[in-house]
């Protein structure tokens, strides 16, 4: 989240320096999330998901770049360092045992035995011929 957020600020940033296509790219940047956040308000469920904001990843990278380009290179080492140690604790997270998927059949059926109530079904999708 911090990781995400301090990029888009420095897009914003960029869209300052974005000259003839400022309206352009400021619009790619700020509709998608916009729009995501109105119909999620007033929709029966939220459609506030990660994977719809990947609309907006070229027009970030390409305004960060903008910024990049136009600082001294120390500078820019600085922000990639910055990036690197913002993403580190993120990448082990995800990398470690709890950031993995893992189903534990005996548990799950432990629980859910415990709360059955009479004409209640459990439904369990079988992956192993997948």
């Amino acid at each position: 989240m911090v990781l995400g957020g301090a990029l888009f600020a420095v897009g914003l940033v960029g869209v300052k320096r974005a000259g003839r296509v400022r309206g352009l790219v400021a619009a790619w940047l700020l509709v998608p999330p916009v729009l995501l956040y109105c119909i999620s308000m007033f929709a029966s469920q939220s459609y506030w998901v990660a994977r719809y904001m990947y609309f907006v990843l070229p027009v970030l990278v390409l305004l960060v770049a903008l910024v990049l380009a136009s600082m001294d290179i120390r500078y820019s080492a600085i922000f990639f360092v910055a990036l690197v140690l913002l993403a580190v604790p993120m990448h082990a997270a995800i990398r470690s045992e709890a950031g993995h998927y893992s189903f534990n059949g005996p548990a799950v059926a432990g629980y859910a035995s415990s709360r059955l109530q009479p004409g209640d079904v459990a439904l369990f999708a079988d992956r192993s011929s997948a």
